[in-house]
């Protein structure tokens, strides 16, 4: 496991590893879904934590890809929540953050950051 994210959506639980994403029910602790081979998720971010707004949503860092994914039919999908958006990286992101962009940005609600091998940046709104 290379990084756990807590989220605001029930009790859930995101963990990034090697072969992909675990998503896992804090309340239980049973694992609830297992996305795997779409890459190494080095990072997760649940922006709701900034916003307060998005509670629903995740972002991962899977192999060259951003993910952001909403989690309100997690349970509805056996190869993992519904893709809201995808954004493709330069190289495998190592790292990731999101922010609210109240004032920064008009084109959405969050911008994330994902950090990459060669230390190239992303920005994404």
């Amino acid at each position: 496991v290379r990084h756990l994210e807590c989220t605001e959506h029930g009790g859930l639980v995101v963990a990034s590893h090697s072969d992909g994403v675990a998503f896992l029910d804090s309340r239980e602790a049973t694992a609830v879904l297992h996305v795997r081979g779409q890459g190494q998720a080095y990072s997760a971010c649940a922006p709701g934590h900034a916003l307060g707004t998005l509670a629903h949503t995740l972002l991962v860092c899977l192999g060259h890809r951003l993910v952001y994914y909403d989690l309100r039919c997690l349970g509805m999908h056996s190869n993992g929540p519904p893709i809201l958006q995808e954004w493709k990286l330069p190289t495998t992101a190592v790292g990731l953050d999101a922010v609210s962009s109240a004032g920064l940005s008009t084109t959405g609600d969050f911008l994330a950051v994902a950090g990459c091998k060669g230390g190239e940046t992303v920005f994404v709104a």
